[in-house]
């Protein structure tokens, strides 16, 4: 008794010491992948350039480290896709764009 008692007791205290890490899958729209300097950074220049280009106070995002930067923190995802305040006093993005966009973010967001 006493060792099935040991047993189990670092059984859960190997168990509970295993860490899984939280990632999103990437769902069914994304199977194709999006490219960096082919797609992401083409929409990045030409609706975000005006705002965020060279020189920026806000950040270059045509600047592939910063965009990375604002990618991994969730401020991307969140004023372009959550409360949708960006472009701001522009055009909404256009569904096309904001699913590569996506697309890229949920394959890792590399610089390819």
């Amino acid at each position: 008794m006493k060792r099935i008692f040991l047993i189990a007791t670092f059984s859960i205290l190997l168990y509970s010491s295993c860490t899984f890490e939280k990632s999103e899958a990437i769902s069914s729209d994304c199977l194709s992948p999006v490219s960096y300097s082919a797609d992401v950074d083409t929409i990045i220049s030409l609706r975000c350039g005006g705002c965020h280009g060279v020189g920026s106070l806000d950040g270059n995002l045509t600047d592939y480290a910063v965009l990375k930067t604002k990618v991994e923190s969730g401020i991307f995802k969140s004023k372009v896709f959550i409360t949708k305040e960006m472009p701001q006093g522009g055009p909404a993005l256009p569904e096309n764009e904001l699913g590569k966009l996506k697309c890229w973010m949920e394959q890792g967001a590399l610089n390819n």
